[in-house]
């Protein structure tokens, strides 16, 4: 992991400078770590239950660049629990300081999603285990949910750190995105398992509702922003219909009517829903065949939690894409690794296809592999590309691409009054607030 996504990672010591664990930087000038961490910082037992007065805590953040040490005090708290109780209370061991010091702006962690990662989904994170009070990394695969609440995670080999006392209190982070998945609580008791467990984004919202963005402004929702995404179910569902009938469907429309959050926000939880489906997202570029591979690198290698082992992921892609028909040949491949029988290919934002690659002859071996891997109308794979309305005309210079995708379009238009309040009302339920009647029509 590069060392700007670090930079948000706190290292926490007691009064006589010993590293206790980690937290990270919350936006707005707050830390969160380990209830247990703040504990042990104060002289306190581990497991103590009450509420510390008055509380205060030394930290810096070793991989920004910043040396100074600052301070925060206590303002959130869930103690520690038994894990026997965390069926009834799994909101707990968090603690969140406000940042007191003035400090230029820090580097604040991105809160990734509500919803739990996936097995197998990739992840590093940064402690402080003994003798490397500098930090190190660990990097592993989420193995699952168990019945407290706890995500179990292991590591993805048997080489390098893996979590261990002292990573107590550090966020998570996807490998792909580098937003935070959660915040590591625990490694396991037995030594040589390489295993630890990690509170879920969603169990952080719950205990610090104002991490949440329910409201994205001029930013797309993605399929981890599926909790808080409304307005869209009837063009959600048009889409799933269009996708049985057709194997090449275009989401047309102006920019900025939410091409993208439609269908990454609402299409593609739908379909993990359902079942039997895998979804391989990228964005056409320079050179698309490789975007194509790196959107396909999650599918054929869902334990490569490295950069070297993604790199050598991409490049297996990218030679299964490189001739024709590669992607038709891929398919039995990509499904067997992901565990599904169908395979959508969306390749978001494709008018890049045509703005970033301007010469056709560039522009035509990639189209012609991903025309053959969607030619059978009954066969395993679709495609669903997000296209700006006015770079259509453009798009339809391609006869080819132009026949593919008869009957195959469907336009995005503004979201009518009910979506709009759905829209508006909708995300702010999740978080347990309620609009004062005529607000929502007042906004939209």
């Amino acid at each position: 992991m590069a060392r700007h996504q670090a930079a948000c990672v706190a290292r926490i010591r007691d009064r006589q400078g010993r590293i206790c664990g980690a937290a990270f930087v919350l936006p707005d000038g707050f830390l969160m770590t380990c209830a247990h961490v703040v504990n042990t910082a104060l002289g306190r037992s581990q497991d103590a239950l009450d509420k510390p007065v008055d509380a205060e805590i030394e930290f810096d953040l070793p991989f920004s660049g910043r040396a100074a040490t600052l301070r925060a005090r206590l303002r959130e708290w869930h103690p520690p629990l038994p894990y026997a109780d965390l069926v009834a209370s799994p909101v707990c061991d968090i603690a969140v300081l406000e940042i007191i010091d003035a400090a230029p702006a820090l580097p604040a962690a991105r809160m990734q999603e509500a919803r739990v990662p996936g097995t197998g989904r990739a992840f590093h994170a940064w402690g402080f285990p003994d003798g490397y009070e500098n930090g190190t990394p660990a990097h592993g695969v989420f193995s699952g949910l168990d019945g407290g609440g706890w995500l179990s995670v292991h590591a993805s080999d048997g080489h390098g750190w893996f979590i261990e006392p002292g990573f107590s209190g550090a966020p998570v982070f996807d490998l792909v995105t580098t937003g935070v998945l959660g915040m590591v609580v625990a490694c396991a008791p037995e030594p040589g398992r390489r295993a630890a467990f990690v509170l879920p984004t969603k169990t952080l919202l719950s205990a610090w509702p104002r991490l949440a963005r329910p409201y994205k402004g001029l930013d797309s929702f993605g399929e981890d922003d599926e909790a808080f995404f409304f307005g869209r179910d009837a063009a959600v569902e048009q889409i799933r219909e269009k996708i049985e009938m057709r194997p090449r469907v275009a989401v047309l429309g102006p920019s900025g009517a939410g091409k993208s959050s439609v269908v990454l926000a609402g299409l593609l939880p739908r379909l993990r829903t359902e079942g039997g489906w895998a979804a391989a997202t990228f964005r056409p570029g320079q050179d698309s065949i490789a975007e194509l591979a790196g959107g396909l690198v999650p599918l054929l290698a869902p334990d490569a939690a490295t950069p070297l082992h993604r790199l050598e992921a991409k490049k297996r892609a990218a030679d299964l894409l490189g001739h024709l028909p590669g992607l038709t040949d891929a398919v039995h491949e990509i499904l067997t690794a992901a565990g599904a029988n169908r395979l959508l290919l969306v390749a978001d934002q494709f008018e890049q296809f045509i703005t970033l690659c301007p010469r056709r002859e560039d522009r035509q071996p990639f189209l012609d592999l991903l025309l053959a891997a969607t030619s059978d109308p009954h066969g395993p794979v679709r495609c669903v590309l997000t296209l700006r309305a006015d770079f259509l005309g453009k798009v339809l210079e391609h006869r080819d691409l132009a026949d593919a995708l008869q009957d195959g379009m469907i336009n995005l238009g503004p979201m009518n009054d009910a979506e709009l309040t759905d829209a508006i009302e909708r995300p702010a339920g999740r978080l347990g607030v309620n609009f004062e009647p005529g607000v929502a029509e007042t906004i939209r």
